[in-house]
């Protein structure tokens, strides 16, 4: 993957010791940033919505010493008591039974992946605009129920590979109106990656049918 997918985690600045959330976790390089920033004293909840995928997430925490191979304790030793893996639909993800909620969550969704044009020359042929739009209600819908396991005062960060508007700037905009109050957009952190260009997100947009 591209660098740039790191930046999701580096924008929740997760501290040592929290309660982590990846919601749609394979194949698995943000759930290894996210043990990392936990440490010892802190949990990973990885899950995917679909086994094969979940299974492509296990292979890659096994390859990279997260989980023990044949019963023997993995590598790093803290990553066992410091990751659970599930496989469950993101917009019905169960909350925990005992403990405090997650104080981070990571909503990085399924998309249409037009903004990887770059690197696949596949992508465009393959858009459609339709298919898209289709997403949005199942991005929404993930991304809410993030919001609803998150603690009071904890912070998710959601995420795609697309550039398209629906799949982006309106899922944020109808979890701020659904939210009411109870929910507020934070600016990237300023202390995170300084020398990083960005631009805001979009006000308004089209809708392509």
């Amino acid at each position: 993957q591209e660098a740039v997918s790191a930046l999701p985690v580096a924008a929740l600045r997760v501290a040592p010791g929290s309660r982590c959330l990846d919601m749609c976790a394979s194949p698995g390089s943000k759930t290894m940033q996210l043990l990392e920033a936990v440490g010892a004293t802190g949990c990973v909840f990885a899950n995917d919505a679909d086994p094969r995928r979940a299974r492509t997430l296990l292979a890659a925490l096994e390859r990279h010493g997260r989980l023990g191979v044949g019963g023997e304790a993995p590598a790093d030793a803290d990553s066992r008591r410091s990751l659970v893996v599930t496989c469950h639909r993101g917009e019905a993800l169960p909350a925990p039974r005992r403990g405090r909620r997650f104080d981070a969550v990571l909503a990085d969704v399924p998309c249409s992946g037009d903004g990887t044009c770059r690197k696949d020359a596949s992508v465009l042929p393959r858009f459609s605009p339709a298919a898209a739009n289709a997403l949005h209600a199942t991005q929404l819908a993930i991304a809410w129920r993030g919001l609803q396991l998150l603690e009071v005062g904890g912070l998710m960060a959601y995420s795609t590979c697309s550039l398209n508007p629906i799949e982006d700037e309106a899922v944020v905009a109808a979890l701020l109106r659904r939210g009411g109050g109870n929910v507020a957009l934070e600016e990237w952190p300023a202390e995170v990656l300084p020398r990083f260009r960005r631009r805001g997100g979009l006000t308004t947009w089209g809708v392509a049918d």
